[in-house]
């Protein structure tokens, strides 16, 4: 179980360390927060060969094209491989989630485990694993398109709140719409016929989505003039929460655009580019609106500003986000109570190599963990290697963190036991950091256990 592991973690602390900037500017020392590594590696991988990981309460998981991984730390493994057969089907699963949209890799968080998969006759469908992980069919390919004609040939960013699910689908002839499936009936919520309220402009694409426990469903829409975030309920006129037409608090200018972070306490989460490049949250009832974060946030303790600010994961009163703060490199953020602290960036040292990148998803921040991909340079004949990482908040006071000292590098060692990755086996190793084994926080290493 992750609880007892998070309680070792927690004895944990990494120094702050200073480092050059690839640029040749000197920079100030940045704080490392604690991190292990909780997947295998991936060495040189593809664009899309991971997806982002989710973090909910004790349980993290993750896409790639052939499995889609889950459980409890240190127990991440392969839950659904694409060796393992369809539900009610002599079929075996093709690939997960992939569709040439890597965003479309990221899984939802939740109790349930909701996902997109494909058979080799590339039909696509909707499946939900509950609590005894048995998989089953939510959104097959042979359901009719609500209002529309035909069936779904694609589907996207599935998200489910107990027996409701919100979807992306897509049909011929260029047919797309926002879609709500409770239990076995689909109905649709806003389609490409529809018009953005307010305009007469109807919209033309559809991404991220939230389905609250009423059974109302949040999205982003587009139309020719950007893109908004919209609230559908079944017995009201769709309604729109931002849009071109509001006005960013701070600045007092028009938002461009607005997309979907997440919904929590009855504030539905968004970014926004155009007059402010920040992350922004909107009363579900409409209102009121706040800016949170914006590219002129500064840093705690520092003078540099956060610039462009891309993925966001809410829980809990915090913010995790990536900013763009010199150029076009991502690094990792925390936002909470008023300041930001910044959590990893380019040019730090892990105990596996240097950080390169960095990514977090919609839903990879947990009370006081986070959830990221990292790519490390390690030097050699092939340096850059991928893997899933669990972080440790850092314990702030209104102007910093508590940090402490880091352990020195090791080797890891393999795994014993053997999970299968889509249809070649591969060592799967999950670590904990010991909490009997750090006597001395300097020298001692982090201990690599093979998955029980």
């Amino acid at each position: 179980m992750l609880r007892p592991f998070l309680k070792e973690f927690a004895l944990l602390t990494f120094a702050a360390a200073t480092l050059l900037n690839p640029t040749g500017r000197a920079e100030e020392p940045r704080s490392v927060v604690p991190l292990v590594r909780i997947s295998q590696w991936w060495a040189n991988p593809a664009v899309a060969a991971i997806g982002l990981p989710a973090l909910r309460g004790d349980s993290v998981r993750f896409a790639t094209e052939d499995a889609i991984y889950e459980g409890s730390i240190p127990s991440v493994r392969a839950a659904v491989k694409a060796s393992s057969f369809l539900p009610d089907s002599v079929d075996t699963w093709s690939h997960f989630q992939n569709d040439q949209d890597r965003l479309n890799y990221d899984l939802p968080g939740g109790e349930d485990l909701v996902f997109v998969g494909k058979n080799a006759r590339h039909e696509t469908g909707i499946y939900r694993a509950a609590a005894n992980r048995i998989v089953r069919t939510w959104v097959g390919s042979s359901i009719p398109i609500p209002e529309g004609s035909g069936r779904f040939q694609r589907l996207r960013y599935p998200q489910a709140t107990g027996d409701s699910l919100v979807f992306i689908g897509y049909g011929e002839n260029g047919q797309k719409g926002v879609y709500r499936a409770i239990k076995q009936t689909v109905d649709r919520m806003a389609d490409t016929s529809t018009r953005a309220p307010g305009t007469e402009q109807p919209f033309t694409e559809f991404t991220y989505t939230r389905v609250l426990e009423d059974g109302s469903v949040v999205f982003t829409g587009y139309t020719e003039s950007g893109s908004g975030v919209y609230l559908a309920k079944s017995d009201q006129p769709l309604r729109s929460l931002i849009d071109r037409r509001s006005l960013e608090p701070r600045t007092r200018r028009p938002y461009a655009g607005a997309l979907l972070v997440g919904v929590e306490d009855s504030w539905v989460y968004f970014t926004s580019f155009g007059g402010s490049l920040s992350i922004g949250r909107v009363r579900i009832d409409g209102s009121s609106i706040e800016t949170v974060v914006n590219e002129e946030t500064p840093l705690s303790g520092q003078t540099e500003k956060l610039g462009a600010i891309n993925y966001v994961s809410v829980h809990q009163g915090r913010i995790l986000f990536e900013a763009a703060t010199h150029g076009t490199e991502f690094d990792l953020y925390l936002w909470e109570q008023g300041h930001v602290h910044a959590l990893l960036r380019h040019g730090q040292r892990l105990e596996d190599g240097t950080v390169i990148g960095v990514r977090c998803g919609l839903e990879g921040l947990s009370t006081t963990h986070f959830t990221c991909l990292v790519d490390i340079d390690t030097g050699g004949r092939n340096p850059l290697k991928r893997a899933v990482y669990l972080g440790r908040l850092p314990t702030t006071s209104g102007t910093g963190s508590s940090l402490g000292a880091a352990p020195a590098a090791k080797t890891p060692v393999p795994g014993t036991a053997q999970f299968k990755l889509g249809r070649s086996p591969m060592n799967v190793a999950a670590r904990e950091f010991p909490s009997s084994s750090f006597t001395n926080l300097e020298s001692s290493p982090l201990k690599t256990l093979a998955p029980k």
